[in-house]
């Protein structure tokens, strides 16, 4: 053998020899084995944003009150917005409004959830009606909010006897009821319902004059046709609005009037906490001002 068979043999059982050494010493089971750079993969960009957003989500959440320190399952998935309608003195005037998180997989139910106040004074959220209609006993349904939907929740009664799913008709009720905040006017113009062939011309340029969300006033009649005057005064109101677009893809708004129907203020004017809970009393989101 020569001398470079030699060196080959005595490399070879030195490297056997520090291999029985570092397998005896804990081998592969030794936390410095597990250590190195190169057998644990590296977090990817995303492992990282969602280790960043949790992080920053704990670090924003309000340090709650003993007892309140368990957190909904909805937490995050709802968020309460108090403004300056919690300060009014009206049980009418008053609302606050609740917002479902826009990037929610699910709905969530409201009917169940629970308001309280800083004197510890608990509401529950009832049920409301998906298309109400004014002086009629509307059906209940409960409560659910679309992924970007929002509710408005007054103190007080409805002025339409209901809580409700606001709908582009909506409008030709603020023309009759306060409603806080206000319904928008957002009806489809008279001129775009059907509108019946028999109509003179006159009667259609009066038609096309009509403003949004708005019926015909007594004092405008005397300009009309008998037959014209039958047709805007039956068929230019909340219920032909929805009878003749209720099947209209964008007829529902994203947004519920959820009434309390409580006599009086159930938020201070100053100084006062609001909690939103779940239906187990666990905490879904508050604030204070």
């Amino acid at each position: 053998m020569d001398e470079a068979e030699k060196d080959l043999v005595y490399t070879i059982l030195i490297l056997i020899g520090l291999a029985l050494v570092w397998y005896f010493t804990g081998g592969p089971s030794r936390p410095s084995a597990r250590s190195g750079p190169f057998l644990n993969k590296p977090m990817t960009t995303h492992q990282q944003e969602i280790i960043y957003q949790t992080k920053k989500e704990a670090d924003n959440a309000p340090s709650l009150k003993r007892g309140e320190e368990k957190d909904s399952a909805f937490k995050y998935r709802a968020t309460l917005v108090v403004g300056s309608g919690a300060k009014e003195s009206s049980p009418q005037k008053e609302y606050i409004e609740i917002k479902a998180s826009p990037v929610n997989e699910k709905f969530i139910l409201l009917t169940g959830w629970l308001l309280k106040n800083k004197k510890g004074e608990t509401v529950k959220i009832g049920k409301g009606s998906y298309l109400p209609y004014p002086a009629t006993i509307n059906s209940q349904q409960i409560i659910f909010l679309k992924p970007g939907e929002k509710a408005y929740i007054t103190t007080g009664e409805s002025p339409i006897g209901t809580s409700f799913r606001v709908n582009k008709c909506m409008g030709y009720l603020e023309e009759f009821q306060n409603f806080y905040p206000p319904l928008a006017k957002e009806c489809p113009l008279a001129s775009e319902g059907p509108i019946p062939d028999h109509l003179d011309g006159n009667c259609l340029d009066f038609i096309n004059k009509i403003p949004r969300c708005e019926t015909v006033t007594d004092d405008t009649l005397s300009e009309i046709s008998g037959a014209c005057r039958k047709y805007v005064t039956q068929e230019i109101n909340y219920r032909a609005c929805v009878q003749n677009h209720k099947s209209d893809p964008d007829f529902y708004g994203k947004e519920w009037r959820i009434y309390l129907g409580k006599n009086k203020e159930l938020w201070n004017n100053n100084e006062e906490t609001v909690l939103l809970l779940d239906k187990n009393g666990k905490t879904i989101d508050w604030q204070t001002y």
